[in-house]
């Protein structure tokens, strides 16, 4: 190690090239050098809380991912392809062009914490090239700042957190910031790749590990009597809670999600690295049978409350939050069972969000088994529910025989509805409406509606092989053409399928056709609709958000499947004819015998045609 003495009370710096920490120590000359090598060994003893940490992504000292509630097309560690001899190993982050303008990637302290009490500034190495851009510095409950970058290559930016203080378990990273604005907006903003290396940030507390198990888990209930959102099982069995499909975990911009953890007693938690308030939903959720909301939540350093709101769309209920506990335990799992009535607001038989708010910030937390419950009603073939042993909604089982579902569709029933797919994104929805079905998109690329058919359909011949869907686009101008895109599945867990794209123009109903081919003997018994699946300038898919009217769903001669029933014999032996006289593709009569000399190397491809089994 060596230091430097510059002025009358100079400073020594000691670094640590491997370490990557420097310890500053303020020196008084006018002492004997005996004196001040002693005070050196004393204060070196005592600094250490002073030091600072370089994320170089060499060997990552904590955890660097996209954020999940605004998240990127990517975000992970890659070797420089420009300047590797200076920089190495880099973060890298790209954009997403359908995504939010906020988007961004964490870099999640597993040392220690970010210290911005004594030194105020963040740096980094940065990498961009298409001009000055601002990159958003976020710690945490709204401390931010924007770092300037030229645009030119490497360069070094700047996060000047002055009239702040505090410590911070992460820091997440805006390429998409403009200023005090942001480029574009939500489902329509720019694609950018920016790298990052040598994060310097000041060092505070040691930052606790995660807890070595979950929470407890619920007591069993029948399907029908609770709603989970959360219970971190990926494929739930027996008594374990099945989770609503499409639930966001959104960080409302206001804090820092890190996902998924699994913990040591192989329990899977959600992980916020700093929190104020957030969004648990997105969707539209019937709660109004149900009695209370439970929550597990685990703080690593408690925030002074732990409120909650519920909210339907467009922000009701959003003002009503209720507190649930003042300083709540830290280094614990914390259960809370909360009574609905207490949410007089909200509209329970729409409810969107559950909205957790830690005022002040909260440190680490973690949630674990979120789900309404209430009191136990037995099924009956009149609730609306598929409970019991029906086979569909209040059908099948001891219920009524369930209706036949098949092509052609015109939405005379309630059966005939598609489900609503959100794709990972909040809003959107199917409803009939005045004898059609109307898709609500949400603006997401992949959201989408699907309908199990009771009767599947063959593409095996032009006569069912294209499907005639008959729309109105609403609201979209006149001449603009939008593509959209149909797609078979075998069975609801196969991921065999068979997918074509269809355009519409303008609005005003039309009938929009999608040709399949001929497709083999398979029966498809899941149809899936796509609305908007085209190409929109830089983006892949359009993700706009425009309603569509469907008045029906027909293929010519879409009837019935027939089953196939093979040859009980084989066909006539072939006739006995001179060698010279014949050229034989395939004449056996055997698994060892032919009626005349096959050509050597004959095969029988499968060129995508072939899909069943091919018998020899």
């Amino acid at each position: 190690m060596q230091y430097i003495i510059i002025g009358i009370f100079s400073e020594k710096y000691f670094f640590d090239k491997y370490l990557k920490i420097t310890y500053k120590f303020i020196l008084n000359p006018f002492y004997d050098e005996k004196i001040t090598l002693l005070l050196l060994l004393f204060l070196l003893t005592s600094s250490l809380g002073f030091s600072q940490t370089t994320e170089t992504f060499d060997s990552v000292a904590g955890v660097w991912i996209s954020n999940a509630g605004e998240p990127m097309t990517t975000v992970d560690v890659i070797d420089a392809t420009v300047d590797f001899a200076t920089y190495g190993k880099v973060g890298r982050m790209i954009t997403k062009a359908d995504g939010q303008p906020w988007q961004n990637a964490i870099l999640t302290k597993t040392d220690f914490k970010i210290d911005i009490s004594t030194t105020k500034t963040i740096t980094a190495d940065v990498y961009y090239v298409g001009g000055a851009i601002d990159i958003l510095g976020k710690l945490a409950g709204g401390v931010e700042v924007n770092g300037a970058h030229p645009g030119t290559g490497w360069s070094s930016v700047t996060w000047d957190f002055t009239g702040r203080t505090g410590e911070y378990n992460t820091i997440s990273f805006f390429p998409l910031k403009d200023g005090t604005g942001w480029i574009g907006t939500d489902g329509n903003t720019e694609v950018r790749e920016v790298w990052i290396d040598n994060i310097t940030t000041q060092n505070g507390s040691v930052i606790p590990s995660d807890p070595a198990t979950g929470a407890t888990d619920p007591i069993a209930r029948a399907t029908g009597d609770y709603m989970s959102f959360y219970n971190g099982i990926s494929s739930p069995s027996g008594d374990q809670y099945v989770n609503e499909t499409g639930v966001t975990f959104d960080s409302f911009n206001g804090t820092t999600i890190a996902g998924d953890v699994v913990l040591g007693d192989g329990n899977t938690v959600v992980k916020y690295t700093a929190h104020n308030y957030s969004g648990i939903g997105g969707n539209s959720y019937d709660v109004s049978s149900k009695e209370k909301l439970h929550i597990d939540v685990y703080f690593n350093g408690a925030p002074a409350e732990f409120q909650l709101k519920l909210e339907s769309p467009n922000g009701v209920g959003g003002s009503q939050a209720k507190i649930i506990e003042i300083a709540p335990a830290s280094g614990e799992w914390l259960s809370y069972d909360i009574d609905l009535s207490l949410f007089t607001i909200a509209n329970l038989a729409d409810l969107k969000w559950i909205i957790p708010v830690t005022p002040g910030t909260a440190d680490i937390m973690y949630f674990d088994n979120i789900y309404f419950y209430g009191t136990a009603v037995a099924p009956s073939c009149t609730d609306g529910i598929k409970n019991g042993d029906e086979t569909g909604i209040d059908c099948g089982g001891t219920c009524d025989a369930c209706p036949e579902i098949k092509l052609p569709l015109n939405f005379s029933t309630a059966n005939q509805l598609f489900t609503y797919n959100a794709a990972g994104g909040g809003g959107g929805s199917v409803v009939m409406e005045n004898g059609k079905m109307k898709f609500n998109g949400n603006g997401r690329a992949y959201d989408q509606a699907y309908l199990d058919l009771t009767t599947p359909i063959s593409l095996s011949d032009k006569a069912n092989n294209t499907i005639t869907v008959t729309m109105n686009p609403i609201g979209v101008a006149e001449g603009e053409v939008r593509t959209h895109l149909l797609k078979f599945q075998l069975d609801p867990l196969s991921t065999a399928a068979r997918e074509v794209k269809g355009q519409s123009i303008g609005s005003g109903e039309q009938q929009v056709t999608f040709n399949f081919g001929i497709e083999g003997a398979d029966t498809w018994g899941r149809i899936i609709l796509f609305m908007d699946f085209g190409l929109d300038g830089a983006n892949e898919y359009n993700g706009k958000t425009n309603s569509y009217l469907i008045s029906s769903i027909s293929s010519p001669g879409a009837d019935p499947v027939v089953v196939q029933v093979a040859p009980t014999g084989a066909a006539p032996t072939a006739p006995a004819r001179n060698a010279a006289d014949v050229i034989s593709i395939y004449s056996k009569t055997t698994e060892t015998t032919s009626v005349y000399a096959d050509i050597a190397g004959i095969d029988f491809p499968n060129w995508g045609v072939i899909l069943g089994t091919l018998l020899q």
